[in-house]
């Protein structure tokens, strides 16, 4: 039974231990002096490697610099910096945010399929990697599931086992999803955040988002990952088979926008649903 919803109307205070890696800093300098620790330093404070080393061949084995022929000489790395297209590395650690502990290499891609030019993430958040299918049913593509304007996150793995156990709360708040709760925020660093009522309605309005096998096969690589409306079991409703993401809005105090399939495979439409139903999480970056 789809999850108690109505009529379709077409839909930082930083925690440091949901995650080891918070923001990349700074691009490297464009010119002056630089020096391997240098490059060292910056890659460790951004999280793409996890022990300092001070070894060329070391820094030569990353695959950052696209436009470059290892070996590299310390010059290719001038204003080097993460540019949305590259891969966004991230260590998750459990806590009240990511459920389980588990590094993500979460693909990304720039477009303006939601009325602006935005980075989005290919792949859900908490997944390993994006879906193998627009019917994907597994854990490792479904990512994790989280209840409007709540941080904390449940993962639920293929055999029905449920992280964190203690995800559920009731909702009745007149609120957006803010930023301090913003799992994209979160879990990513700065600048990510979750899709809005109205850059979800802008995507689900373009025709190339009309099946669920378009959707998959768009550049955002969207799939069925289903949803839970059981209150405290978080039991699984048709991963695989439905279309349910949060955005940002809220509806009501006790209903958040979503858009969704129903289950019938076509042309997403707005659904008003319980906050306190547990859906998908998609990011994007301004």
């Amino acid at each position: 039974m789809k999850k108690m919803k109505k009529a379709p109307v077409f839909l930082y205070l930083l925690l440091m231990f949901s995650t080891v890696r918070a923001q990349y800093p700074a691009a490297l300098p464009s010119s002056g002096a630089i020096s391997i620790k240098t490059i060292s330093d910056w890659m460790l404070a951004a999280g793409e490697i996890t022990t300092g080393t001070y070894s060329i061949s070391s820094l030569n084995s990353k695959s950052h610099l696209t436009d470059k022929t290892a070996p590299f000489s310390l010059s290719d790395w001038y204003g080097y910096q993460w540019v949305c297209g590259s891969t966004l590395n991230i260590n998750h650690t459990a806590g009240s945010v990511a459920p389980i502990t588990k590094i993500v290499n979460y693909k990304t891609v720039l477009t303006n399929l939601s009325g602006a030019s935005k980075c989005w993430i290919t792949q859900n958040l908490g997944a390993e990697h994006s879906a193998t299918s627009a019917n994907d049913a597994t854990a490792a593509s479904g990512g994790w599931y989280w209840q409007f304007n709540r941080a904390q996150g449940t993962n639920v793995a293929d055999d029905g086992t449920v992280t964190s156990t203690n995800w559920y709360t009731s909702i009745n708040e007149s609120s957006d999803w803010t930023a301090a709760n913003d799992p994209c925020t979160l879990l990513l660093g700065t600048g990510w955040r979750i899709p809005t009522y109205s850059e979800w309605v802008t995507v689900s309005n373009n025709s190339a988002f009309f099946t669920s096998d378009l959707r998959y096969a768009s550049v955002l690589i969207l799939h069925n990952s289903g949803f839970s409306s059981e209150v405290t079991s978080m039991t699984l409703t048709a991963r695989g088979a439905n279309f349910s993401y949060w955005s940002a809005t809220q509806d009501a105090a006790t209903l958040g926008w979503e858009p969704s399939d129903a289950s019938a495979h076509g042309k997403l439409s707005p659904y008003n649903v319980a906050k306190t139903c547990a859906l998908s999480l998609r990011c994007l970056k301004d």
